[in-house]
């Protein structure tokens, strides 16, 4: 996409178009971590209310993991 702009104004076009992917990337990213929070904070709470311990499971890992690595990325 950079090879096609030639001149300075079409860097200014673009500027702005880049500015709000990333603010939209962002918030994404927030939400992501918002709701990985939520999880593991109720995961805490039925453990507490079982009075077990129980590990997590795989799915949830796998979740956590690819939050994690999506926000590293």
């Amino acid at each position: 996409m950079i090879a096609l702009m030639k001149e300075a104004t079409d860097m200014t076009l673009i500027g702005p178009v880049l500015k709000e992917q990333q603010k939209i990337i962002d918030l994404a990213i927030d939400k992501k971590l918002q709701l990985s929070k939520i999880q593991s904070s109720l995961l805490q709470k039925n453990n507490i209310g079982n009075d077990k311990t129980e590990s997590l499971g795989v799915d949830m890992k796998e979740a956590i993991n690819k939050l994690i690595n999506d926000r590293v990325d």
